[in-house]
């Protein structure tokens, strides 16, 4: 049912979207709400993010404004429901939440690969990351989930809007995007493997650039 409502949310959401604000071609990208702007034939989004953090364990890799800077890498300042659409309409589709103790396979559209791009340089979004603050990032896959609506002053909000939550360090249910694999929560599992900023890779706090978000290639 969950499911079924955020494809309805997103279908109509989209006609509303495409409707009420202006939409510009460049190239083979089109420019959207939020600065998002998306690439349909190759399956691509990308979104602009700057840099606010440099230490810490991470709840989260990219959140929504400047509240929660201390506990994220990224920031933007477009919501979460203007991504979640954005990548609707380039065919990604969202996984929801899976629990640790269900052992079920992800849908296969909704895995992505996460860039990072300062300047003319792109590398992997784990190539700003670390883990326990001293550990390269081989590998660690990222989905799309999507996230959910609940009531908040007695209207039904996103609830990645409400907790700021884009991109999530660990698995949690109001994530966008994140991993889907054991991830340690740093604030009640300081012994796990938890994520980190990469200081050693990060340019200053305060640089500007852009999540690039494509389908995963094998």
């Amino acid at each position: 049912m969950v499911f079924y409502l955020l494809k309805q949310f997103s279908l109509v959401a989209l006609s509303f979207f495409i409707s009420f604000y202006s939409i510009q071609a460049d190239a083979s990208w089109i420019k959207l709400t939020g600065n998002i702007q998306i690439n349909i034939e190759e399956q691509k989004v990308k979104i602009p993010l700057s840099v606010v953090n440099l230490e810490g364990g991470l709840e989260f890799i990219l959140t929504i404004g400047d509240t929660k800077d201390y506990e994220s890498v990224f920031s933007i300042k477009s919501s979460a429901k203007e991504l979640h659409l954005a990548m609707a309409t380039v065919g990604f589709e969202p996984n929801g939440y899976i629990q640790d103790d269900v052992k079920k396979e992800p849908i296969a559209n909704s895995k992505v690969d996460l860039n990072v791009q300062f300047g003319e340089k792109t590398h992997p979004l784990i190539h700003y990351i670390s883990w326990n603050g001293n550990r390269k990032i081989e590998h660690l896959p990222f989905y799309f989930c999507g996230s959910y609506f609940r009531e908040y002053a007695k209207r039904k909000e996103y609830a990645a809007d409400l907790d700021l939550n884009v991109i999530a360090a660990y698995p949690s249910e109001e994530m966008v995007i994140g991993p889907l694999v054991k991830v340690a929560n740093p604030y009640q599992e300081k012994e796990g493997a938890y994520l980190t900023p990469n200081k050693e890779t990060l340019p200053p706090i305060g640089t500007n650039g852009w999540l690039l978000i494509q389908k995963h290639s094998p």
